[in-house]
């Protein structure tokens, strides 16, 4: 190719990457990083494709440790947890952010489990329970940089969707099964809070609870992005059927679906793209499949988006964790002889093809240069 092929390459790519669409499900390279998930106790996959993890010893020792692509595994030292001052205050942080906010539970003796939020200072805020309720408590999954936080909380009894509920239109007749304002709901309920709109019970999924006009339901709220997208699993107790969704204050509550031949989803993380991660299981049997959601494309196995060598080195794809906007998946795989933690990169990635063609053109440069 000469220069100026390689200048119409890149106005080209240039227009493709630029073009305002939808994510899409890209293809994925398989790198097993732990070949035994049970030796580390936890692995957190970073925005720059590292992972860090800790190990506990057979003395209860905790151990640091840091993974990456160009060296591996390597030890860092004893475990240090970032939060100590707060846990000698009582209070566990489950959820924290690379802005430095922070939200978990103190427990009170005869009042259950408080929410609490703060940051670097201290505590900034302790979120009140919803009224008419014995069994208090409000869990934190997740906090942005905004400080929105959702997690779980304890509905009162015979909790009224009311509106807030779009109601179950059958696809084929179009006639109403549920009326919204009759329906009510127990169990446990995802939240979203903000510093300025206090807790809002994200309504329950029409596909989870059919035609009924009450259902005991547990819902949770696993992750919510910077763009204030919340996602996380809606499920009927006793039922099995469980949905994952995804919810926004602009577009309401959306289920994600499910694989064919499974009867729960349930979605554990969002990047900024949009793109969902998570998992299926079947019921009465130990069957699960990793699966990526995107607005283009809905709900895809991860399975089927591996090329035939990876699939081959990583077994089946169970369990999608972890997810950062790069597109990197932290996932649990079975490889046959163990369950294994494995990093799942998109590819081709568009920025390296861009990058490679800058390369070539700023190198046609500089011959046409020396030409001269």
């Amino acid at each position: 190719m000469n220069c100026i092929g390689l200048r119409l390459a890149l106005w080209s790519l240039t227009s493709i990457l630029f073009l305002p669409m939808a994510q899409a499900a890209p293809q994925y390279a398989a790198t097993i990083v732990v070949p035994d998930a049970y030796s580390f106790e936890s692995v957190t996959l970073e925005e720059s494709g590292n992972l860090q993890a800790t190990q506990r010893d057979a003395y209860g020792n905790i151990t640091s440790l840091a993974w990456r692509p160009e060296e591996g595994w390597r030890t860092i030292g004893p475990w240090v947890n970032p939060f100590a001052p707060l846990a000698s205050q009582g209070v566990n942080v489950s959820a924290s952010n690379d802005a430095g906010l922070w939200a978990g539970n103190r427990f009170s003796q005869g009042q259950g489990t408080t929410l609490v939020v703060g940051n670097a200072s201290g505590i900034t805020a302790t979120v009140p329970y919803l009224s008419g309720r014995e069994d208090k408590f409000m869990y934190a999954r997740s906090i942005n940089p905004q400080g929105m936080v959702v997690g779980f909380l304890a509905l009162p009894n015979n909790y009224a969707d009311g509106t807030a509920s779009p109601p179950y239109i059958d696809p084929e007749t179009g006639s109403v099964l549920v009326d919204p304002v009759l329906y009510t709901r127990n169990g446990n309920a995802a939240f979203v809070w903000t510093p300025t709109g206090g807790t809002k019970v994200l309504p329950s999924l029409p596909e989870t609870y059919g035609t009924g006009s009450s259902a005991y339901i547990m819902s949770e709220a696993t992750a919510v992005n910077n763009l204030g997208q919340v996602v996380g699993t809606d499920e009927l107790f006793g039922g099995g059927t469980a949905h994952a969704f995804i919810w926004s204050e602009a577009n309401g509550m959306r289920s994600l679906g499910r694989l064919s031949g499974y009867g729960r989803s349930l979605a554990y993380d969002i990047n900024d793209s949009g793109v969902v991660i998570g998992k299926n299981q079947k019921f009465g049997v130990d069957v699960e499949s990793a699966f990526v959601w995107t607005q283009t494309d809905g709900m895809l196995a991860l399975d089927t988006l591996l090329a035939s060598a990876d699939k081959a080195k990583v077994g089946s794809i169970l369990n999608a964790k972890q997810l950062n906007e790069r597109g990197q998946i932290l996932a649990v795989a079975n490889t046959g002889s163990n369950l294994a933690y494995v990093l799942l990169t998109p590819v081709p990635e568009p920025t390296t093809q861009g990058l490679m063609l800058l390369g070539l053109i700023s190198l046609c440069a500089v011959v046409r240069s020396k030409s001269r």
